[in-house]
């Protein structure tokens, strides 16, 4: 054994370099991860979706372009404190915009999402906000406690946006949905998964126009639980086929050219052994592609 040969470091998402607040300038894209399932029901897991994509990522073959990307670890949280983990969240992710950097987040559930929201509209003060939601969930239950939750997640988020659901992009639901629900996304820019790779419709088409003559700034939110089981493995399954990983990179490249200026991937619950290799890959395509997606606009 040679021990004067260098430790190979842990992975870094996309072999990206690893930095920290003050390496980040604008046109930089941070990469970091949530350590944090959940504040609902729901299988635990999610925070170390980042951790095992950070390995698959970094081990692909083929070479990516990470000439801007930063990873600066994990957001330090406090997953037993709900209202102390969304200040904290909430308040790191304003920071790293303000150095005019973009953000893309890792793991958790879609319940820490408004947290990473609320820091998003906080630095992006005078700027017409709005949201892009891809799930088969709708997840706009009303907020009936204080606590944070996976199915009032949507709700919350709206609750911040000045013009309320006018602003928020909800792509890819199923019609497993509550009728409650369905009937507040009628107020929003709503594409149920159905019409999505409708190559007949629409409405996909006329909700992208819509968000670029709305907004400015555009938060982008991704959960793993769009994709087929097989694919991903999630907190919430209910025997839907969900998408390939191919049809959801596709919708994602048709989103880009959009003012996207922060996004997570959330959901995912990777399989710690060998087989679990093909899911967090395939989540780790994702996070790429949402990169590219953050890239044409800091560039």
């Amino acid at each position: 054994m040679n021990v004067s040969a260098p430790i190979r470091p842990v992975g870094s998402f996309f072999n990206a370099s690893v930095g920290d607040l003050d390496d980040l300038r604008p046109e930089m894209i941070a990469l970091t991860g949530v350590y944090c399932d959940h504040f609902s029901g729901g299988m635990p897991g999610g925070r170390l979706a980042a951790r095992q994509m950070r390995y698959a990522s970094s081990g692909r073959a083929i070479s990516l372009d990470t000439d801007n990307m930063v990873d600066i670890g994990d957001l330090n949280v406090f997953p037993l404190d709900p209202a102390g983990n969304e200040a904290i969240l909430a308040e790191q992710c304003t920071r790293i915009l303000a150095t005019g950097a973009g953000l893309i987040a890792f793991g958790g559930d879609y319940s820490v999402s408004p947290a990473l929201f609320a820091g998003f509209h906080a630095a992006s003060l005078g700027k017409s906000v709005g949201l892009i939601r891809i799930s088969k969930r709708l997840d706009l239950c009303a907020v009936t406690q204080s606590s944070p939750r996976r199915d009032t997640a949507t709700t919350r988020i709206a609750s911040q946006i000045p013009d309320g659901l006018t602003n928020v992009a909800l792509l890819g639901a199923t019609g497993l949905q509550p009728t409650e629900e369905h009937e507040r996304a009628t107020g929003a820019l709503f594409v149920p998964r159905a019409k999505l790779y409708d190559q007949s419709d629409t409405s996909f088409s006329a909700c992208r126009a819509q968000l670029m003559d709305r907004c400015d700034a555009i938060y982008l939110s991704v959960d793993a639980d769009a994709l087929n089981p097989w694919l991903s493995r999630t907190a919430i399954q209910n025997g839907d086929r969900g998408i390939s990983t191919e049809q959801l990179l596709a919708m994602l490249k048709m989103l880009r050219g959009l003012p996207v200026r922060a996004a997570d991937l959330t959901g995912h619950l990777p399989d710690l052994d060998l087989p679990g290799q093909i899911s967090s890959a395939s989540n780790a395509a994702i996070g790429y592609a949402l990169a590219e997606i953050l890239r044409a606009v800091t560039r």
